[in-house]
């Protein structure tokens, strides 16, 4: 069955069940993002969802006083965001990227020690060898290149020590974090619509998480 055949049964039921709803909306996860299924949405329903950042450098990398609305959920999570248009998937649409300063220090202090993991992991192997190399040992080098921050950092060894230099890579990523880049296929939608559209994918994700609870199948 397609994804366009299994959105049509399930858009039937819905109405079938809760006739008294006037205006569906479909929440997409990124990987259900393709040409194909935008094709099979079109006109049928309306729908959000997200994008890869890394995709769209030149937004990433918008001042932050480009961010000029204000998003509350009255919960205590407030988001800045940047409104615009793009094409995606040959689909006009509305894209909002938001920002989340939390988001954005949590992710951070992520990544720096992450880094530092890895650093003294290399370092720990290291100076196990009891005989210095003069120049980095494949075992030491393979730490790096199978970690996540191979693309971050070089190592090399200096006066009988290794020495990080990091790489224009981190502040690539760090570009990316607090950030989220969201899109309506109907490029007239409200930002702060779209938000709580895309947010509200969270409730159910956490319905799921309670059934699979083992303490509550107990």
């Amino acid at each position: 069955r397609t994804f366009g055949q299994i959105v049509e049964d399930l858009l039937a039921s819905l109405r079938a069940g809760f006739a008294q709803i006037d205006t569906l909306a479909l929440v997409l996860d990124k990987g259900n993002n393709s040409a194909k299924n935008f094709a099979a949405l079109h006109g049928v329903i309306r729908w959000v969802g997200s994008l890869t950042p890394s995709h769209y450098e030149d937004l990433m990398a918008l001042p932050l006083d480009a961010y000029t609305g204000q998003w509350e959920n009255g919960q205590g999570t407030v988001l800045r965001y940047h409104r615009c248009r793009r094409s995606v998937m040959g689909i006009d649409c509305a894209l909002v990227l938001t920002y989340n300063d939390r988001l954005h220090r949590k992710q951070d202090h992520s990544f720096e020690n992450g880094i530092e993991k890895i650093q003294r992991q290399m370092n720990d192997k290291w100076t196990s060898y009891k005989r210095k190399r003069a120049a980095l040992p494949p075992a030491v080098a393979t730490l790096l290149k199978e970690s996540p921050y191979a693309s971050c950092m070089t190592a090399h060894v200096e006066k009988g020590q290794l020495v990080f230099t990091r790489t224009e890579e981190i502040q690539t990523r760090k570009k990316r974090f607090g950030k989220n880049l969201l899109f309506s296929a109907q490029p007239q939608d409200d930002p702060a619509w779209i938000i709580a559209q895309y947010h509200s994918k969270d409730r159910i994700e956490d319905d799921f998480k309670l059934l699979k609870d083992p303490e509550l199948i107990r």
